[in-house]
């Protein structure tokens, strides 16, 4: 039998050298990586979970039950405001405005229930919430929902741009995005999550301070009947 030798170039071995690494480099990436873990990308405002189950034990982690400071007021901002007129504040069956006053301020808002001697409802809302819009359309123009937020001093704040008619006087657009980012780090410190909407309930107690009573586990409301327990439940127990 004849032996021919055919010469390999430096190029194919080359080749099939990187060949082998890049085969091997692949291995090693699927096996180890999975292991030590590849940080995850943050998700967007809207399509994160929030931290705080309704109807779940009160753990470590919920606020539920714990006090924190009242943030200073922003002297800018309108005390109260009529909210959606094309939405929120839809005229009723007998023809009469049905008109929800909503707070801007939570300061603002939290010394006006205290000399009511109320709750305060928050909803942590968004400029660009799809969710937060479908809620206020769908939600809070029912009657039974109006009903309960009647008894509560309603607050709204904006996490991502606070609206112009918010304020007092007009605010340039990084002022408006500066003052909601205070509102979103207040909702990452008190309910550690930045999801939108967020709705919980709270009341003050002494010392400049405020008290978490709970926190609704859904952002887009589809089950109305749990919202209403919801906004029931402390007025009961009032």
């Amino acid at each position: 039998m004849t032996i021919v030798n055919q010469p390999i170039s430096i190029d194919r071995l080359i080749v099939g050298k990187r060949s082998s690494l890049s085969k091997t480099f692949c291995f090693i990436a699927i096996s180890v990586i999975p292991l030590i873990g590849v940080p995850a990308q943050p998700m967007p405002v809207c399509a994160q979970k929030p931290n705080t189950k309704q109807g779940e034990p009160i753990s470590s982690a919920s606020p539920v039950g714990k006090h924190f400071p009242i943030p200073k007021a922003n002297p800018d901002l309108k005390q109260s405001i009529e909210l959606g007129e094309e939405t929120l504040n839809k005229k009723n069956s007998s023809g009469k405005s049905d008109q929800l006053t909503w707070r801007t301020d939570f300061s603002t808002a939290l010394k006006q229930a205290k000399e009511k001697n109320q709750f305060v409802f928050i909803d942590f809302t968004g400029e660009r919430c799809i969710n937060c819009r479908i809620n206020e359309k769908e939600i809070f123009t029912r009657q039974d929902v109006k009903k309960c937020f009647k008894q509560y001093i309603l607050l709204s704040l904006y996490c991502d741009s606070i609206p112009q008619n918010y304020y007092t006087k007009a605010v340039d657009e990084d002022r408006r995005d500066d003052d909601a980012a205070e509102n979103l780090k207040l909702e990452k410190k008190v309910f550690q999550t930045e999801v939108l909407p967020l709705y919980a309930i709270v009341k003050p107690v002494q010392g400049d301070q405020f008290e978490v009573i709970q926190v609704h586990d859904q952002g887009r409301i589809k089950n109305v009947e749990a919202f209403l327990k919801f906004l029931t439940a402390p007025l009961d127990k009032k």
